[in-house]
């Protein structure tokens, strides 16, 4: 989650010092929401807080892994993420 949230103001960071830019809203409007859910997916599935679950501290018997399951959904929610954008360009 720290790198997520590190290396885009980072490098936009240091990009804006070295030349100022501007940021067309389209963008911010499109991506921040995706950024948002899938950070929060990526949490609830590695503290294992699907289902019923809901609570801050893993269960019993979690141990904080992402399944094959979760995986391929994170990856499927990814590609058709990637396809929006192309198809939307």
């Amino acid at each position: 989650i720290g790198s997520n949230l590190f290396t885009p103001l980072a490098v936009v960071g240091l990009a804006g010092i070295v030349e100022p830019f501007g940021v067309e809203a389209a963008v911010l409007a499109r991506d921040l929401p995706v950024l948002g859910a899938m950070t929060f997916a990526l949490v609830a599935f590695s503290f294992g807080l699907s289902g019923r679950n809901w609570r801050l501290a893993p269960p019993e018997g979690i141990t904080g892994r992402i399944t094959r399951s979760k995986g391929a959904l994170l990856l499927l929610a990814y590609v058709a993420y990637t396809v929006w954008l192309l198809l939307s360009a």
